[in-house]
């Protein structure tokens, strides 16, 4: 029965991998296009694409509601 504390440090790992396959993994945004002014700070930027890059890779995918998030999540199965 002592031995068994040998074993815990398994307990996280798997609660981690699991999490990763049932929902994803997360993505941080790196690079994005916009329209509007580049140069003028109070023009409002139209974001069209986001590229994130994360453990599952880089995907580039477009805009929603003309926003990046900063951190979305994706799963390695549904990345190109």
């Amino acid at each position: 029965m002592k031995h068994i504390v040998y074993f815990l440090w398994l307990l996280p790992i798997s609660g981690l991998c699991l999490a990763i396959a049932v929902w994803s993994t997360p993505h941080i945004v790196g690079t994005y296009t916009y329209a509007g002014s580049r140069y003028l700070l109070p023009s409002e930027r139209h974001y069209t694409t986001c590229t994130y890059y994360g453990w599952a890779g880089v995907i580039t995918v477009d805009a929603v509601d003309a926003t990046c998030p900063w951190v979305r999540f994706f799963k390695a199965g549904t990345i190109q």
